[in-house]
């Protein structure tokens, strides 16, 4: 082997050593990128529990609140319904009324 031949073999021994150093550089970069892109999925992957627990708890709140207004719609049914009734039964009291009335003054009798 030449003098010649044993530099160039030097020399792309060097260059090859100094694009290891390059790439070993590059993926230790590479590595501390991907330890906090992973850091980072964790993170939201909690946010995503606490989210979820979240939308949980106001859907079983919604849930009652719905379950609370069907009630009391219900309730609110039931009292109109007893209004009609206490209305129809005045004025069955008052034309009772008015008879007994008419029929008091017909026989007489005042009250």
């Amino acid at each position: 082997m030449s003098r010649e031949d044993f530099n160039e073999l030097k020399l792309t021994l060097t260059e090859a050593k100094g694009a290891l150093k390059e790439a070993k550089s590059q993926l230790a970069e590479s590595r501390m990128q991907l330890e906090r892109a992973q850091s980072q999925l964790q993170e939201q992957s909690r946010e995503i529990v606490m989210l979820k627990t979240q939308l949980t708890a106001a859907s079983g709140s919604l849930t009652n609140a719905k379950e609370s207004l069907r009630s009391t719609k219900s309730d609110i049914d039931e009292l109109e319904r007893q209004h009609i009734k206490t209305e129809n039964n005045l004025r069955h009291q008052r034309q009772a009324w008015q008879i007994a009335t008419v029929a008091a003054v017909l026989v007489g009798v005042s009250f």
